[in-house]
């Protein structure tokens, strides 16, 4: 399975604490292993481990950098599909206008449904796998209603708007789909950031075993910044999680949109 998508399964919580747990035993692991080498370095082999070490940390620095910029541009693609969507749907609200009765009414209800379906809030996979099943429920219904429209309308430029607006509704919810449910950050990526970051957290152990010094605070510092940094990133990923919803705004304004359109 895509790495994207087990970490999906994974809390949020529960990732933050492997951060942490991956982060302090690389630190403790380098720190001794600098001790049990019981050897006091010079001047110059003392610079060459901090330039290693900040070289280490520049990679990773880098890799959440690039990372987070991958995570953040899905979760933009997924913000302006939505308002895609929401236009498409008033679209074809629109255009159903022109359908003949009942199909006029029985497709703007279905749009309304389905409209009501986006707009619920997906926190968890419970809610993810009823949205889903929902809209597919409404797909079928909407699909029902274009193909009899446009088999039995009597002027073409209707069915033709009726059926393109719908068309290019359903569109841009597999689009959406796409990006929510199967692009994830490639697994090579999230597996160089985690092997980094080890490596990283090893030489900043490394170079406080060769001082003596434990440097607790610089270590907690450490593992707190770089575990939020990869918990907002799998947040950002993910379509459903608590941390960093998804605006519902533009679904909203639909409905309430829909709602004021006065009935044919």
């Amino acid at each position: 399975m895509h790495s994207g998508l087990l970490l999906d399964e994974l809390p949020l919580g529960l990732l933050f604490a492997l951060s942490i747990l991956l982060i302090a035993a690389a630190w403790a692991a380098g720190f001794r292993l600098a001790r049990r080498a019981a050897r006091r370095a010079d001047v110059s082999e003392e610079r060459y481990a901090g330039e290693i070490m900040g070289a280490v940390l520049g990679l990773l620095a880098f890799l959440l950098a690039f990372t987070f910029d991958m995570a953040m541009s899905r979760y933009v693609d997924r913000q302006d599909l939505a308002r895609e969507e929401a236009e498409a749907i008033r679209s074809a609200f629109t255009s159903a206008a022109y359908a003949e009765e009942p199909e006029r009414s029985l497709l703007r209800a279905a749009l309304r449904r389905y409209a009501e379906v986006r707009a619920a809030p997906v926190r968890d996979q419970a809610s993810f796998e009823d949205a889903v099943s929902r809209s597919a429920e409404s797909h079928a219904e909407i699909l029902r209603l274009g193909e009899i429209i446009g088999r039995g309308h009597s002027v073409t430029d209707v069915r033709a708007l009726v059926v393109s607006n719908l068309d290019e509704m359903m569109g841009l919810h597999h689009r959406r789909v796409a990006v929510g449910m199967r692009s994830r950050t490639p697994s090579s990526v999230i597996f160089t950031l985690c092997l980094v970051m080890a490596v990283a957290m090893f030489t900043v152990g490394w170079n406080a075993g060769e001082h003596a010094t434990r440097r607790y605070a610089t270590m907690g510092a450490f593992a707190i910044g770089f575990s939020v940094v990869i918990v907002l990133i799998s947040a950002l990923d993910r379509p459903k999680n608590r941390l960093v919803a998804e605006n519902r705004q533009v679904m909203e304004e639909l409905r309430a949109w829909m709602d004021a359109q006065p009935s044919p």
